[in-house]
């Protein structure tokens, strides 16, 4: 969150089926209450806001939804009101206005719809899509992964109000995204370019990272600068500095990989650390203060440069 916490979903608690959410202060772990309506059975994802506040989305008792903690408790986003029907979330963001959005299957007013957004009081509907991951721009506009079976691949949405368009289709060249495989991340710069990845994999089976600047895409790294990893990206995220990281289920040099790309080329982060070896990475996170953090076997481990140092969880 903007104080530097680290919040966790932990597959662990009163029973098997319910997790525990905890975060960490800096110098220890806390975990946080449950929900009033009987705790967390799924925990899909978690984001913050510019306030403080952190979302997290799934399952809660009975019902999926999005509940919102404070600080000092939780409460549920309310949908019968708004007349939606959540069957199911998977993705949850913020932008900085404080709106809240979510990916997953839902109805709204009797159509089905598969992305939407909590102003704080009143839900908005947007597309009706099989969406995989989103991610929201300062300004509100949302850029979001899908499968686009019409062209037998999978391309990225620009969603600004009720303008949708395919960022991944252009007139001159079909699917410039060349995505056949699934995009499982997203991740946006400070300048507003937007960057794809996951299976995407070029003609030697190695994954890469695409970048688009608002008019073309374009490859992260080439011939001895490029990322040269074989498996899947999972995630992405930006450090304070500007520089991007990537890991997920790769393999380089016979190594599990995570590299940093510091806007010419890519480097690998933390390879030569003993539990690095073979394990693989779910998730990429950076705090209010620009802190890289990575999930990897079930430990949270902070990017200390060089290396990646975990606090105990």
């Amino acid at each position: 969150d903007t104080g530097g916490h680290v919040f966790a979903s932990l597959g662990i608690g009163s029973s098997s089926d319910v997790s525990t959410v905890v975060r960490w202060t800096g110098r220890a772990w806390v975990t946080l209450p449950d929900t009033a309506n009987g705790g967390y059975a799924t925990i899909a994802g978690m984001a913050g806001d510019s306030l403080g506040n952190m979302y997290a989305c799934g399952s809660f008792g009975a019902s999926p939804g999005v509940a919102k903690w404070d600080g000092t408790g939780w409460t549920m986003i309310p949908s019968a009101s708004s007349r939606l029907t959540i069957n199911s979330v998977n993705h949850v963001a913020t932008d900085k206005k404080g709106n809240v959005y979510f990916s997953g299957s839902f109805v709204l007013n009797g159509y089905l719809y598969n992305l939407a957004k909590w102003n704080g009081s009143v839900w908005t509907a947007f597309v009706n899509a099989d969406i995989f991951n989103f991610i929201v721009d300062p300004g509100g506009t949302i850029y979001a992964a899908y499968a686009d079976y019409s062209n037998s691949g999978y391309n990225v949405l620009k969603i600004e109000g009720n303008t949708v368009t395919d960022i991944g289709l252009t007139g001159s060249q079909l699917r410039a995204l060349n995505a056949t495989n699934w995009i499982q991340a997203l991740a946006m710069d400070g300048s507003g370019n937007l960057y794809a990845a996951g299976s995407l994999s070029d003609g030697n089976n190695n994954v890469f990272v695409s970048k688009w600047d608002g008019a073309n895409w374009t490859v992260l790294g080439t011939d001895t600068n490029a990322f040269a990893a074989v498996g899947a990206i999972n995630a992405m995220a930006f450090d304070g500095n500007g520089n991007l990281f990537a890991g997920g289920n790769l393999i380089k040099y016979s190594q599990t990989y995570i590299g940093k790309w510091n806007g010419n080329s890519w480097s690998t982060v933390g390879d030569a650390t003993e539990f690095w070896t073979q394990l693989d990475l779910g998730f990429l996170a950076r705090d209010g203060r620009g802190n890289i953090y990575a999930d990897v076997a079930n430990n949270v481990y902070k990017y200390i440069g060089g290396q990646l140092a975990p606090p105990p969880l």
